[in-house]
């Protein structure tokens, strides 16, 4: 083999460099060419900026109002929610609950009502036990609404619940106060109910019954009144004075009214408020609590003893 001339080596050697130095850059630029061998790029990529969410929560147009009508005050434990469409799209209830800090939070009380623009219907509503300690409020004091849409889209919206006739400032203090009484003694029409005559002379006497609880002040009855079917009346004013256990008051009923209207149509027949005071700074009025068989066993004088229907 022929020998190269020293003066060719070194060229030889530099060429194959520039050859190596060739294929390098070649090797760089086709990595950064951004061909599929480019490794994707990632979320967290800081300067990668991603789209926001479009996404709206359902939304109606609506009004909410409180209202307390005889029949909520016979039953207890509710009050009606009267809600207005004010939009111009249909849209369906499917629960309402009060939420205020005066009162327990319930759960939804379920519905199924269609409101059509300018719609106007009420709810029955329960309301949770009361809160009555120092620094518990009203304001506010919301309805929440569960809905579906006309679209079948589903939500959730809580707006100002407007009393009328102050009605939930009214109820909160009448619970307020019924809770107060309770925790201070124990008041109830005892058994035996006895009856006697015929007719509008027909009585039943009872005894009114109240025993001591949590407090120690003295407990007066000063006043007793019926409803629309019965007349009540008392040996008043009667007082469990401090230091005492448990008075027992008389009291005697009569029926009122035995036309049709009058028996088809009350809605409170077994309401009988009392006019109380517990110490010196506290006065109330509070509903006798009349137990199922005593209601059964007054509603049945009247019919047959009083007005003979029977």
């Amino acid at each position: 083999m022929a020998h190269l001339s020293a003066g060719l080596r070194p060229r030889l050697v530099l060429a194959g460099v520039g050859v190596v130095l060739a294929l390098l850059v070649a090797a760089v630029l086709v990595i950064a060419s951004g061909d599929d061998t480019q490794a994707p790029t990632t979320p967290t990529d800081p300067l990668v900026t991603l789209p926001r969410s479009t996404t709206v929560p359902p939304s109606i147009d609506v009004t909410a109002q409180a209202i307390v009508y005889r029949t909520d005050q016979a039953v207890g434990g509710r009050f009606r929610v009267k809600l207005t469409n004010t939009g111009d799209d249909d849209f369906t209830v499917t629960g309402v609950r009060l939420e205020s800090a005066g009162f327990e939070t319930l759960a939804f009380t379920p519905h199924d009502t269609l409101y059509s623009p300018s719609e106007r219907t009420d709810l029955i509503t329960p309301f949770g036990d009361v809160r009555c300690e120092p620094g518990d409020a009203l304001d506010p004091t919301d309805a929440a609404i569960r809905f579906v849409t006309a679209s079948g889209s589903e939500g959730e919206v809580r707006v100002p619940l407007e009393s009328i006739y102050e009605a939930i400032p009214k109820l909160y203090e009448r619970e307020c106060d019924k809770a107060f009484i309770e925790e201070s003694a124990v008041i109830a029409i005892a058994d035996p109910i006895e009856e006697s005559g015929e007719g509008f002379d027909a009585r039943a006497r009872a005894t009114l019954r109240i025993t001591r609880a949590g407090s120690d002040e003295a407990i007066a009855v000063d006043d007793i009144r019926g409803s629309v079917l019965y007349s009540i009346t008392g040996e008043l004013p009667a007082i469990l004075a401090a230091g005492e256990d448990e008075i027992d008051i008389p009291i005697e009923l009569r029926g009122t009214r035995c036309d049709g209207h009058a028996l088809g149509e009350t809605k409170q027949p077994f309401v009988y408020p009392i006019r109380l005071r517990i110490g010196d700074d506290f006065e109330s009025s509070y509903d006798i609590p009349v137990n199922p068989s005593q209601q059964d066993q007054l509603w049945t004088f009247l019919v047959s003893r009083t007005c003979r229907l029977e």
